[in-house]
Order: C-alpha cells, then sequence, then structure tokens
C-alpha cells in the first residue's frame, strides 16, 4: 500500500518560509542575493527503499556468482574415472588472470599432488572479499592426494591451503624457507579467525642443489629457483611415468634480481 507524504500542519507558514527567501526587492539601494533552495529531499521510506534496492542486487550478483560455481562444479565432478596408465591434469582455478585462485591437480593411478592453492581476489561482489577454489572434484579423489607443492608465496596461491587442507590434509612441499614462512603465517591467521588448529607438516626441499623428493612411485618433484616480485619463487618440475610436467609458476625473468638470486636457466 502506498501511503500519501505528511503535509505541512500549516502550509501558510511553509509558503512565507519560502517566499522569504525568494524576496527579491532591494534593500539599501542594493539588490538582494537569492538564495538557492534544494530541490532534492529524502524521507526515511525513500532511505529503506533504497537499503533494500541494495541488498537485491547484491541477492541477485551472488545468484549469479553461485550459478557459474555450481555449473563450474558439476563439470569438474562429472569426469570419468582416469586409467591406471594415464596421467591427468585437473585445472580448478587459475585459468582467467592475474590473482584467481591458482590451484592444479595431477593424477596418475592411485596417487594425486595438489599445486597451488590460492584465493580469487578479483571477486566483485559486495561484501566478499575473496574465493576459494571449487573443491567439489577433491571429494572425488581425496583417497589419493599425497601432497601440496606451492610454488610461491603469494596470496594467490597459498591462501586457500589451510581451507583446503581442513577437508584434504596431506603434507606440503615449498621451495624456501621463506615461502614455508607465508604458508604458516596464513595458516596462523586463519586458525585465529576460524578458531581452528591447523598444523600441517611442512617441508622444504633445496632448489638451489636441485633436491629431489620420491613423493610415490608415480611422483617425483623437483623446485627450480624462477624470479618474481616476491623472493624465493619456483617453478615446479614432477616426473611421472609418462613424463615430465613443468609448473612454471609465475615469473619475471630478471638478470639482476635484488636477491641476488637468479633464474636457474642452466638446470630449467
Amino acid at each position: 500500500m502506498v501511503k500519501p507524504r505528511m503535509q505541512p500542519k500549516n502550509p501558510e507558514e511553509k509558503r512565507e518560509k519560502v517566499n522569504k527567501y525568494q524576496n527579491n526587492s532591494k534593500q539599501n539601494g542594493q539588490p538582494q542575493q537569492r538564495v538557492q533552495i534544494s530541490q532534492m529531499t529524502t524521507n526515511r521510506g525513500e532511505a529503506m527503499r533504497a537499503g533494500r534496492r541494495n541488498f537485491e542486487t547484491a541477492d541477485k550478483a551472488v545468484d549469479r556468482w553461485n550459478v557459474f560455481e555450481k555449473h563450474h562444479e558439476h563439470a569438474v565432478s562429472s569426469v570419468l574415472p582416469v586409467a591406471n596408465n594415464r596421467l591427468r591434469v585437473t585445472f580448478l582455478g587459475g585459468l582467467e588472470g592475474i590473482g584467481e585462485k591458482n590451484m592444479m591437480v595431477l593424477e596418475y593411478g592411485d596417487d594425486a599432488i595438489i599445486v597451488d592453492a590460492g584465493f580469487d581476489l578479483s571477486v566483485d561482489l559486495p561484501g566478499v572479499n575473496y574465493a576459494i577454489p571449487a573443491t567439489t572434484y577433491l571429494e572425488t579423489i581425496k583417497h589419493k592426494i599425497r601432497a601440496y607443492a606451492i610454488t610461491h608465496g603469494h596470496m594467490d596461491h597459498i591462501a586457500a591451503l589451510p581451507y583446503v587442507y581442513e577437508q584434504y590434509p596431506a603434507p606440503i612441499f615449498c621451495a624456501s624457507h621463506f615461502c614455508s614462512e607465508m604458508v604458516e603465517k596464513q595458516f596462523m591467521s586463519i586458525n585465529e579467525e576460524r578458531g581452528t588448529d591447523l598444523q600441517p607438516e611442512r617441508i622444504v626441499l633445496n632448489m638451489d642443489d636441485h633436491e629431489r623428493y620420491v613423493l610415490t612411485p608415480n611422483f617425483t618433484i623437483e623446485f627450480l629457483r624462477i624470479t618474481h616480485s616476491i623472493p624465493d619463487c619456483s617453478t615446479l618440475v614432477i616426473d611421472t611415468p609418462i613424463g615430465r610436467v613443468v609448473n612454471t609458476g609465475d615469473f619475471r625473468l630478471d638478470p639482476e634480481p635484488l636477491d641476488h638470486h637468479p633464474s636457474d636457466v642452466t638446470r630449467l
């Protein structure tokens, strides 16, 4: 029901006030400056309606986002089982731009390794600061997950680790103590925020000594130094029964980096 606006108790009083400022007569021989009165008015009802419109817009945006995510999850979760002699590479994020929840899964036989697990920092929704990768597919292979391998410490590569690790725990491999400490800091932050006590096993491989780690008979991993905008970034090399997979990670080839650790081009 639409209610009429309240009228002033004394319309003549309101008219007299308006006429007072619209009087164009001269005082002391000088024309009086006209005072402009704003025509914009806002009452409580209009403010409440505007607030409802904002909430409705937000809800529609969230619904559109959820439809996209559910479609993506259905597409990923409906894939056929991988054959024992096939290598499957599944991307759960990172293909749509910079800062977009990087996450990749490699499977061979009964083993799977997850590479990076980051936030999506480009989400443009009211009240939403970030998104994490859809993990529906991980639920179907949780018995196969053997490890996480992290290429570097940027938020779009490590920030979702506590959320994913909580559901699918496994050792976390890093290429440096710097990267490992960045991972630990993220876990500490989420533990404090959510009241959890996640204490993952973190293993650091020496990429300058080309340390290799036999994770399973199907996966051997090695980190190679690569330059980027933060220290101790790496390229990940994964040897499998059918060949070698190289995940470059993020890189900016700099022949003279500030930390004096250039990319290991020779090894690469």
